[in-house]
């Protein structure tokens, strides 16, 4: 019996030993953590498809709605989703397609904006563009 307490205090002092020499698991510092790309992989596959990734320059766009009644509400409503060149370079437009339009970005794509403001807009844009034939704006 004597010899079995001895073995499992020569098992214990090597175990502190050890302990002491490399370090309890809470005095070592942590790892440096790896380091996540900023850019993505360039390319992925899988299942015989492979997707590659390309990279663009967009050149800046400073088109302006040109000023008139209206083009306040136009500039501040429609811009906080697309540029004015987007709207500017629409092929011709009637008063309905752009009631249409107007009542899309409300209705769809949850543009906030109010009756009033597209009522403002509907009237900036068919005059700035020479619509013709009136519609009624319906926004939510």
């Amino acid at each position: 019996m004597r010899s079995n307490a001895a073995i499992g205090v020569l098992i214990a002092a090597i175990v502190a030993i050890v302990l002491l020499a490399v370090g309890a698991p809470h005095n070592r510092p942590a790892p440096a953590p790896k380091p996540v790309p900023t850019v993505p992989e360039p390319s992925v596959a899988g299942g015989g498809l492979a997707l590659t990734s390309a990279s663009i320059e967009l050149p800046a766009d400073e088109a302006k709605f040109p000023a008139g009644p209206g083009s306040d509400v136009a500039d501040r409503v429609c811009t906080a989703c697309h540029s004015a060149s987007m709207i500017l370079t629409q092929p011709p437009l009637t008063s309905d397609q752009w009631a249409a339009a107007i009542k899309k970005m409300a209705e769809v794509y949850k543009a906030r904006i109010t009756p009033d403001e597209a009522t403002t807009i509907h009237a900036y844009l068919v005059g700035m563009t020479g619509a013709t034939k009136p519609a009624e704006v319906a926004a939510k």
